[in-house]
């Protein structure tokens, strides 16, 4: 991890009568005169024939309670040149104000302060890539938050750090103080409680006669994906500017050896315009926090490098969200990257983009009945059914390739729903184009802010569907979702205050049969597809194949006391099927409640008997329990109880 960076800036800097980059002579080596506590800046290695010039090293004391800032030279040579009296001289500078500091923003409590520095340059002299560079304080927490990048030169001698800097200029192609021109730059710190007078160090440095060949400016650092203590899938990018276009920038590294063992190397890519890394690894054994990882531009030929960093989170490796899941390619068995999952809430659309092994994560989903529509460019769609509960969940989908045109989005018309409150159904129709499922088109609607699946015609896209009414004001919606984007139809309203107190409902995620079934206390009677109704309940539709939804709803308000057990039967289909089942409890009254379930069953049977454990035909769901003061609860399913037909 690296020291925090400071700097106050007392710019202090510049007028410039420096030797550098191009004049064929060696850069100045400062004199240890006047070292303090064992800092000693020295020339940085390599630096022969180019390089650049350090003009003079200050220390500067920064009163927090004037407000002001004064400078006092800490080393001297034959070579640098004290430009204080170019600042001031009334023969260079007759009006004084060359160099002009003014705090903009001044805030002790809140450990933040804005400064200007406007700095004219009052003689015929042309300096480049004037900057100024702080270094020492690593005890204290102080630190330049608006830096234009850091560099290495004039560290002290075994001190393994860059330092922040701010540069004038930065308009001019060649980043040149001409002659009486004018620039100002804006210093913004943030930092720990300070005493009233506060003392670092800075180098003034720069280039001449002609600028440096470096990079000017590392920017725009971007993370897409996680690493995390036991592993990583994480895509890294950034943009470098360099004064004479892309080219002049020769390589890019990354310092992950704290965190990998290796260095990084980035790779440009010419249709983005930026660097790139890639970071897949398997098995780390990293502790959690915030590493700070060095970047390291370089430029042809030259020893001078720029830098900045990037500041990477490490998570706990079993740290995971509400809901996350993995998007897998059919073919390959790995992870799409940049996939998507998109669900909503009617209100509210739930979009996450996966990570660079397609995973994706979120915490942000309510609970209750979700479709998690999985989609990517080149890919057909895929829906899932599934019900998010408080605990974790995790999702895992393949989704195969496909040969289609480039997507585009889809369109959503919803005619008025057809309702009929005699037995509390709502009947939608409409249409959803441009779907992209593999087989059979999937639309999803919302219903109470619950999410289930739709058969739509393959060809015409259109939609016929029934939705079961919910005691009180229901809320429809429908929604369309392919790999270009989701679109949501208008919201419909429906009053609906039935005199039944309870509901069961069953949905499904793929077009087989699925039965729902409810017993009667002391197992008397039976109710499901044959026959439709017991004494007391009565099932409304047998949905063959679908999605459902099949109810089983009370005949009468007047419900024997005893255990109503349930259950749900695969009668016949080919594939693995999540079904849903929906409790409405007390309905109308203050002990109102419901609760979701869901489920995998994965073998036909065509109603084999009999029914006790939860099996690979049959899911015995729940039991519903009616007490004596004709309230109705539920139970998990008494599995000494034989069920039969």
């Amino acid at each position: 991890m690296r020291a925090p960076h400071f700097s106050l800036l007392i710019w202090l800097v510049v007028i410039p009568i420096m030797l550098g980059c191009s004049n064929g002579s060696d850069p100045i080596a400062p004199s240890a005169d006047n070292d303090r506590d064992g800092i000693t800046a020295v020339q940085p290695p390599g630096l022969n024939d180019d390089g650049r010039s350090l003009l003079m090293t200050f220390e500067a004391v920064a009163d927090f309670e004037t407000q002001e800032i004064t400078l006092a030279p800490l080393r001297t040579s034959a070579m640098h040149f004290d430009i204080r009296p170019l600042l001031t001289s009334p023969w260079f500078c007759p009006a004084g104000n060359c160099l002009k500091i003014q705090f903009i923003e001044f805030d002790p409590q809140a450990g933040y302060f804005k400064i200007r520095a406007t700095l004219v340059n009052p003689t015929t002299i042309v300096a480049h890539d004037v900057r100024g560079i702080v270094y020492d304080n690593a005890s204290n927490n102080h630190e330049m938050i608006n830096p234009d990048d850091y560099t290495d030169l004039w560290a002290p001698v075994g001190y393994d750090t860059v330092y922040p800097f701010r540069s004038f200029a930065k308009n001019d192609p060649e980043r040149a103080i001409h002659a009486l021109s004018s620039h100002s730059e804006l210093y913004e710190f943030q930092f720990d409680p300070l005493p009233p007078k506060w003392a670092f160090f800075y180098a003034v440095d720069c280039s001449w006669p002609s600028n440096c060949e470096e990079v000017y400016e590392i920017s725009n650092q971007e993370q897409v994906g996680q690493i995390y203590t036991t592993h990583a899938c994480t895509k890294l990018s950034l943009d470098v500017m360099h004064h004479s276009g892309p080219a002049h920038v020769s390589e890019v590294k990354l310092d992950t050896t704290e965190m990998l063992g290796y260095e990084t190397d980035m790779m440009y890519n010419l249709d983005d315009e930026k660097w790139e890394a890639l970071i897949i690894e398997e098995d780390l054994a990293l502790s959690a926090g915030m590493y700070d990882v060095l970047i390291t531009a370089y430029s042809p030929g030259v020893e001078i490098q720029l830098y900045d960093y990037f500041n990477i989170d490490v998570l706990p490796g079993n740290e995971s969200e509400k809901v996350s899941g993995t998007i897998f390619d059919l073919t390959t068995s790995e992870g799409i990257p940049l996939s998507m999952m998109t669900t909503s809430d009617g209100d509210n659309l739930y979009v996450e983009e996966a990570d660079y092994c397609g995973f994706w994560t979120s915490d942000e989903i309510p609970d209750g009945s979700r479709v998690f529509s999985l989609t990517k460019p080149g890919y057909y769609t895929e829906h899932l059914l599934s019900v998010v509960q408080t605990e974790n969940m995790i999702i895992e989908k393949y989704l195969n390739p496909s040969f289609l045109e480039e997507p585009v989005m889809p369109t959503v018309e919803v005619n008025p729903p057809d309702v009929d409150l005699m037995v509390g159904i709502a009947n939608i129709t409409g249409i959803i184009q441009n779907l992209d499922c593999e087989f059979d088109q999937v639309g999803v609607y919302v219903h109470q802010g619950q999410e289930y699946l739709m058969d739509v015609d393959d060809f015409s896209g259109s939609f016929d569907h029934d939705i079961i009414l919910a005691y009180g004001t229901n809320e429809v919606m429908v929604r369309g979702t392919n790999a270009a984007g989701t679109v949501m139809s208008e919201k419909f309203l429906i009053d609906y205050f039935p005199d039944w107190n309870f509901r069961v409902t069953l949905t499904w995620d793929t077009p087989t049969d699925m039965d729902l079934h409810m017993w009667e206390p002391g197992l008397t009677q039976h109710c499901y597809w044959i026959p439709l109704t017991s004494s007391h309940l009565v099932l409304d539709n047998d949905i063959i194949p679908g999605y459902g939804p099949e109810n089983i709803t009370p005949l009468t308000d007047a419900l024997p006391e005893g255990v109503y057990p349930i259950a749900v039967d695969y009668y016949s289909g080919y594939e693995i099927v999540t079904c849903v089942v929906t409790l409405r409890l007390n309905v109308g009254t203050p002990s109102e409640t419901m609760i979701q379930f869901d489920h995998q069953l994965t073998v036909p049977d065509y109603m084999e008997y009999p029914v006790q454990n939860t099996t690979e035909t049959w899911w015995r769901v729940a039991d519903l329990v009616m007490n004596d003061a004709g309230v109705m609860t539920w139970q998990e399913a008494d599995t000494s109880l034989i069920l039969w037909e």
